[in-house]
């Protein structure tokens, strides 16, 4: 177990690890200036991977087995990472991050599964809790860890560690970890085929600022072509006899409810992942380090509270520690829509240890409902699909959030006269105006933070409504 847990911590790692090397590897690819924003594929490629892995991987693990899987995924990841290491061209590294992260996302729902395996389903949310934590920690100490190596060392370090690194991992886990027998029977690979494509085209299509061919940007008609394969996809599951998403799963309302939760998760995470960097740069005038920093305030306490929440699942159930997760989460939101131009350190501290907190405590309960609800012979596919809501939760949230931010912004920023000279002015008073300019300029971005923290909060609260439905229920596979 601990050896299938360091895994998923090293998957984890590498969401984020390249984040602090991204200089580095432009300047050793000769990335020209003028495609600097190419080099976003970088990260969103191993977006792209680690979300249409999931279901398809998900699935894989319930059909032919933990080990088989795991040995698969660790196996994909270190041949990922050596592709990394060796790369040559921006291009190549994309390539190489995408089958970096098909490996590192199977190691996650298949992590789940196995601790789903030894516990009966009322004992089962601490083991998640403690998967979801560790998951959490990797993304937070991605860009530390990346950092401290490239400080060192050349960036390609970052990648060559993951090699020996998995490969322990992999005969460490393989030795302790029993054979459980397969239920056998065949993946469907046209649903596999059609999810990849839908999940692949929304990715894309909201990750990404423009996405030029043949000089149009093309992203409404990926985002439409995604919408379609999606209608395709739950068409075809309706009719093969052996599908990849069970859709009967969605009739019981437990699973309904975790996957709308974790979809309600991701979006709200999302708002305070992006925004308080962003506040940090634009209100505070924190240099990008530093406001990485101030994230790790909120990011911390998030394996924190996904230990708490799921040492009170495993006590009373659930759906109270879902129920105050979302109110937590909205209340440091809350209290994050009060900062303002000036807030005091105690303020920031305090705020963002109460949402990340509050976050931390979703990931348990939801996580086990859907697996409780999948049973032992979905288990893997339901950890998968919360993992899926979750992160479709993010590009969407972050989507909509942002194109509605920037134009409050434009609204709010076009209603203040410009400081044009005036006629006679002296110097001192054309920069007195200046400042004052400045000011509600300053103003404004805070007043609209203050609104996108309020509509986060007000996502959670939307979520209560989900964990209202949780409970302890039976696995699919029991009778009723």
């Amino acid at each position: 177990m601990g050896a299938v847990i360091a895994a998923v911590f090293l998957g984890a790692l590498d969401q984020t690890v390249i984040v602090a090397a991204l200089p580095a590897v432009v300047v050793d690819l000769q990335i020209p200036f003028d495609s600097l924003d190419q080099a976003a594929w970088v990260v969103s490629g191993y977006l792209l991977g680690y979300t249409v892995a999931l279901p398809v991987m998900g699935r894989f693990a319930d059909v032919r087995g933990r080990r088989p899987t795991l040995a698969i995924s660790l196996l994909a990841f270190a041949a990922g990472s050596m592709g990394c290491a060796l790369s040559w061209s921006l291009a190549t590294l994309v390539a190489a991050r995408v089958v970096q992260s098909v490996g590192g996302g199977a190691l996650l729902p298949v992590a789940i599964a196995i601790v789903s395996d030894r516990y009966p389903a009322d004992r089962r949310a601490l083991g998640i809790g403690l998967v979801g934590a560790v998951a959490e920690a990797g993304g937070v100490l991605g860009p530390l860890y990346g950092a401290g190596i490239i400080s060192w060392l050349a960036w390609r370090w970052i990648f060559w560690i993951n090699v020996p690194v998995a490969l322990l991992l992999l005969v460490v886990s393989f030795a302790g970890l029993p054979s459980r027998r397969a239920v056998g029977g065949r993946l469907d690979l046209g649903g596999a085929g059609l999810i990849a494509l839908a999940l692949g085209l929304q990715i894309v299509g909201l990750s990404h600022e423009a996405v030029i061919i043949a000089g149009s940007d093309v992203r409404n008609a990926l985002l439409a072509l995604a919408v379609v394969g999606l209608v395709a996809f739950v068409w075809w599951e309706s009719r093969v006899k052996e599908p990849l998403l069970e859709l009967r799963l969605f009739r019981q309302v437990a699973f309904s409810a975790a996957i709308a939760g974790g979809a309600v998760l991701g979006g709200a995470l999302i708002v305070a992942m992006v925004d308080v960097p962003l506040y940090a740069a634009t209100i505070l005038s924190l240099s990008a380090a530093a406001g990485g920093l101030l994230l790790t305030r909120l990011t911390a306490f998030i394996p924190v509270g996904a230990i708490l929440g799921g040492v009170v699942a495993q006590r009373v159930g659930l759906g109270p520690p879902a129920a105050l997760g979302y109110a937590i989460a909205a209340l440091g939101l809350g209290i994050m829509a009060t900062w303002g131009t000036m807030p005091g350190d105690s303020l920031l501290w305090g705020s963002m240890a109460v949402a990340g907190l509050g976050f931390g405590m979703l990931i348990a309960p939801l996580a086990t409902a859907a697996v409780n609800v999948g049973g032992a012979s979905r288990e893997a596919s339901a950890a998968a699909l919360f993992s899926v809501a979750r992160l479709v939760g993010m590009t969407v949230g972050l989507s909509i959030l942002t194109a509605w931010g920037l134009d409050r912004f434009d609204r709010l920023a076009g209603s203040i006269p410009l400081p044009l000279p005036r006629a006679g002015e002296s110097a001192a008073d054309s920069q007195a105006r200046l400042a004052a300019y400045n000011q509600a300029i300053l103003q404004v971005g805070a007043e609209v933070y203050r609104e996108i923290f309020l509509a986060a909060a007000a996502i959670c609260v939307v979520g209560l409504v989900a964990a209202a439905f949780l409970r302890t229920s039976r696995s699919a596979s029991e009778p009723p």
